[in-house]
């Protein structure tokens, strides 16, 4: 067998029970056993009965989680980094959403004096501004969404990122898909986004036709 995680590779082998007890001379009897649970994330209070169960030594129970600690720590602490890229990477697209709009507005000056001038009021200035920013936010978080579905998908069934099993414990990369990367940040984002285009469109509606149309 292979488990691609080199501590059981080169340490464990299947054998009957029976031959083992045999070879090593036990009879009947067990050094061990390894129990399974149906939700590893309630090992903790499997362990904690088989404990109470067993009393004090020469018994004693270990979990999976206790077995590879070091590296449950290191995840955590790798998890960390991850959350403050996705925020940073959040930041910045929000700051470009909201300098977009500003060269726009820029850009649009005389157009925004024309139709004031023809009876267009602030508040539907804001509008015009604050939807743009929205129809931005919105089409960004559902096209990032998808393009990540897509490539999530890809590395899940053909996995294309490799890698080293003898240091990672795995030879390829593996995916899952978290409702909070795929939901909550781009909902944020687009709140943010939606908020950030006030800033744009506030100083839309401080321009007036013949400050826009002064050069024309």
């Amino acid at each position: 067998f292979q488990t691609d995680f080199p501590e059981y590779d080169r340490l464990l082998a299947f054998i009957p029970l029976e031959k083992a007890q045999s070879y090593f001379g036990l009879e009947s009897q067990m050094t061990g056993l390894i129990l399974n649970v149906e939700n590893p994330s309630e090992v903790e209070n499997a362990d904690l009965i088989i404990s109470e169960s067993l009393g004090m030594l020469p018994y004693m129970t270990i979990t999976w989680k206790e077995r590879h600690a070091s590296l449950l720590d290191w995840l955590n602490v790798y998890d960390i980094p991850i959350k403050l890229i996705m925020f940073f990477i959040t930041a910045v697209g929000v700051f470009n959403i909201g300098a977009s709009l500003w060269m726009i507005i820029l850009e649009k000056t005389r157009e925004f004096g024309i139709l004031q001038s023809m009876g267009l009021t602030k508040s539907q200035v804001r509008e015009i501004i604050i939807k743009e920013g929205t129809i931005i936010g919105l089409s960004g978080s559902i096209l990032g969404i998808l393009l990540s579905l897509s490539v999530l998908y890809l590395e899940s069934v053909y996995h294309i990122i490799q890698l080293p099993n003898d240091i990672y414990f795995m030879n390829y990369l593996p995916v899952k898909i978290s409702s909070v990367y795929f939901f909550f940040y781009p909902i944020i984002t687009f709140l943010i986004t939606i908020g950030f285009s006030y800033i744009p469109a506030k100083h839309a509606c401080k321009i007036t036709p013949s400050e826009a149309l002064r050069y024309e």
